[in-house]
């Protein structure tokens, strides 16, 4: 029973072991991958080949995973476990909230993240 328990438990954690989180956000249209391993955000604005990619610190917890960087025209990365997102624009529901924001919040952009195993 007690190992039935501690199996639950793991099970029903936060992903806190999760390395990297694929976000979706709608107007404008930004997908976002975060590794907190690697230390890399990486943007793509849909319809563009191109990736920016910056360095960026985590600090995480059973919470949320927080990513901080410069050089983007937003300065954080918020993955919310606690919360399920979505990209504002389709039914499709996400593991957890993304929120982007500028360096003194007076920005922020509202999306869906997933747990994902590689950059974009």
């Amino acid at each position: 029973m007690k190992n039935i328990l501690m199996a639950l438990t793991v099970l029903m954690a936060p992903p806190v072991w999760a390395q990297t989180y694929q976000c979706n956000f709608t107007e404008p249209f930004i997908q976002v991958a975060a590794n907190s391993e690697l230390g890399t955000v990486a943007f793509r604005v849909y319809g563009e080949k191109d990736v920016q990619v910056f360095k960026a610190s985590s600090l995480t917890n059973s919470e949320q995973v927080l990513f901080t960087f410069e050089g983007a025209s937003f300065s954080t990365l918020k993955v919310d476990f606690l919360k399920l997102g979505n990209d504002g624009m389709s039914d499709k529901v996400y593991q957890f909230e993304g929120v982007l924001s500028n360096e003194d919040g007076t920005q922020k952009l509202y999306g869906g993240c997933q747990e994902k195993a590689a950059l974009l």
